[in-house]
């Protein structure tokens, strides 16, 4: 009985101390979630720069080739008209997802947020994954649409913006070369 007693009282205090320690810190402002946490236009002192990394890291990128090698082609899609990094062709694994992936891409929905909304500045997007449709991508929310979709001609493209950490989500027939549907997720990043 003294063991359960001395356990119990035990387990209180630590609840109690950590649920008061959390209480306490409720109370203090952090500047930076705060601001995060704003919507865009209430986010008067921040300014999008567009810079992947500061110059200190960047010095860094040097010494590994593959890390620098990915950073110029994130830096190249940047200036692009629709500022997406693609997958390259010879890594898709084939035409038709080569063909799904530039279908997305032209979809004005699909690529609705690759830019700042206000400012129209190019903002970072990558092209995660294109792969052919799994029974598990039909939901009820886009089952008529994908009615028609056969295993080998329909594809799930995933892009994610970093911005807002949103991925979209398109499925794109490439035997008709149109998309089928288009799901958003905003706080989310692609499987």
């Amino acid at each position: 009985m003294l063991v359960k007693c001395s356990f119990s009282v035990l387990f209180t205090t630590v609840f109690f101390t950590i649920l008061a320690g959390g209480l306490l810190s409720c109370g203090g402002t952090n500047k930076e979630t705060s601001e995060i946490n704003q919507p865009l236009d209430k986010q008067a002192d921040y300014q999008y720069t567009g810079k992947l990394l500061s110059e200190k890291e960047r010095k860094n990128q040097e010494e590994i080739p593959l890390l620098k090698a990915y950073f110029e082609k994130v830096n190249r899609s940047l200036k692009q008209t629709s500022p997406v990094l693609r997958i390259d062709k010879k890594d898709l694994g084939g035409d038709l997802a080569s063909l799904a992936q530039e279908i997305a891409l032209q979809n004005q929905n699909f690529i609705k947020f690759v830019t700042h909304p206000k400012t129209k500045q190019a903002l970072r997007n990558e092209i995660m994954n294109v792969r052919p449709i799994l029974a598990s991508d039909r939901t009820t929310a886009n089952n008529k649409a994908l009615a028609s979709c056969k295993q080998d001609n329909c594809y799930r493209v995933e892009m994610y913006n970093y911005f807002f950490n949103l991925s979209s989500v398109a499925f794109v027939d490439t035997s008709t070369k149109k998309v089928l549907a288009i799901s958003q997720y905003s706080d989310a990043q692609p499987d």
